[in-house]
């Protein structure tokens, strides 16, 4: 009977296993942004129960600041997306309506099925003018979950249907059950379908941005070009990304499906 610890898929798991405590170990130690989120709460409820117009924008304007030192210091695009939520709110309540467009965009993107901030979003979009039009990827027909994951969730799936099938595998290894084995081949082909969303995500699937602010469209780069439309876009309005490698001008394909270049400062990637 072979040794548990000389298979080599053992000692993968184990080294795994380990890494995930030192990771997690690493986190508990650090400090926090419970006191912080205290003190914006505190802000954001002061703000929201005076009924003095320089004093609500004032405590806004803190709450704001303090939900975007934390979003600088701990960077979650990979969180569950109520940080990116909430400074969209905020900047709802500052009139910034553009930029909380943005934000409620960053936080879908990690929070795919929450219908409060599908309806968040809907309010600012119609507040800003905008009726956006949603496009459907040739993969939406095929797999289903790729709008309903979001993509942390996708690759923890990933990453627990590829474990599951290595330890059938090597189970079967043992064993001889053939059951295992069946296992084993279920869940590689989770793996492979999930891993096929992930590749679709990272390489295939267009970049998009959100207008901060409203924005002439022109041909080319620069103003010296002739007008793409006469009007400019509403601020506000979510674009897909083209070509940002200019220094001052970003291509974009509007959901009409004009195509044009936009100042840089006036976009920001969701």
């Amino acid at each position: 009977m072979k040794r548990i610890f000389s298979d080599p898929f053992v000692i993968v798991c184990c080294a795994i296993l380990l890494f995930f405590l030192v990771h997690y170990l690493s986190e508990v130690t650090q400090e926090g942004a419970a006191p912080y989120l205290e003190q914006i709460q505190r802000d954001y409820t002061d703000a929201e129960n005076s009924d003095k117009q320089n004093i609500r924008k004032e405590k806004f304007t803190q709450a704001l600041n303090g939900l975007v030192a934390i979003e600088e210091k701990y960077k979650p695009i990979m969180g569950d997306g109520k940080i990116y939520s909430n400074i969209g709110t905020v900047f709802f309540q500052l009139q910034e309506i553009p930029l909380a467009i943005l934000n409620y965009y960053k936080a879908l993107a990690l929070r795919p099925r929450d219908t409060l901030l599908k309806n968040n979003l809907k309010t600012a979009e119609e507040k800003a003018g905008i009726q956006q039009q949603t496009q459907e990827s040739p993969l939406d027909s095929l797999f289903f979950f790729h709008n309903k994951l979001s993509l942390p969730e996708r690759i923890q799936a990933f990453s627990f249907f590829t474990l599951l099938a290595a330890a059938s595998m090597a189970g079967y290894a043992w064993l001889k059950n053939r059951w295992l084995d069946k296992l084993a081949l279920i869940s590689a082909s989770i793996a492979v379908i999930f891993l096929l969303s992930l590749a679709w995500t990272n390489y295939f699937s267009a970049s998009e941005g959100v207008l901060t602010q409203s924005s002439k469209l022109f041909r080319g780069p620069g103003e010296q070009f002739a007008k793409a439309i006469d009007e400019p876009i509403s601020g506000g309005s979510k674009v897909q990304i083209l070509d940002a490698s200019n220094t001052k001008w970003v291509k974009i394909l509007t959901d009409q499906g004009i195509i044009g270049y936009v100042n840089i400062t006036d976009i920001q990637g969701i």
